[in-house]
């Protein structure tokens, strides 16, 4: 299975194969894949601003608008943002956080079900020591 079969799937059809492909094509830089014999999951992210990542979890930025992910994907934020996340359980999920937090050291992650109706949000905590 292709990425982009694996991520149309998940969606069920919120987003054409081809505005999948031309996102994974253009944007490969920011796409999270794991692997265990075949394609466990797939997501691609966004690094946006506090503003941007506020108006998301509010609904007040429209995700399945093209305007809006190319937006969104221009910013280099301190915040990562998961869109397109598809994958066959939380453990794979899981997987997917951790390398994008060792790369990216974001200040919080977040993500929607693939209903696009529950937003997820995890944010950094930091260790003071005296």
């Amino acid at each position: 299975m292709i990425l982009k079969d694996f991520i149309y799937d998940g969606y069920k059809g919120k987003f054409s194969h081809e505005e999948i492909g031309w996102l994974l094509l253009a944007y490969e830089d920011r796409i999270v894949v794991i692997k265990e014999d075949g394609i466990k999951g797939v997501a691609l992210y966004f690094k946006v601003s506090d503003e941007t990542i506020k108006n998301i979890e509010e609904l007040k930025i429209d995700l399945t608008n093209h305007t809006n992910v190319n937006r969104c994907l221009a910013e280099n934020g301190d915040n990562v943002h998961f869109f397109l996340l598809a994958a066959d359980g939380v453990k794979t999920i899981l997987k997917g956080l951790k390398m994008v937090i060792e790369k990216e050291n974001p200040k919080t992650i977040s993500w929607f079900s693939p209903d696009m109706k529950q937003f997820f949000i995890r944010r950094k905590i930091l260790c003071l020591q005296s």
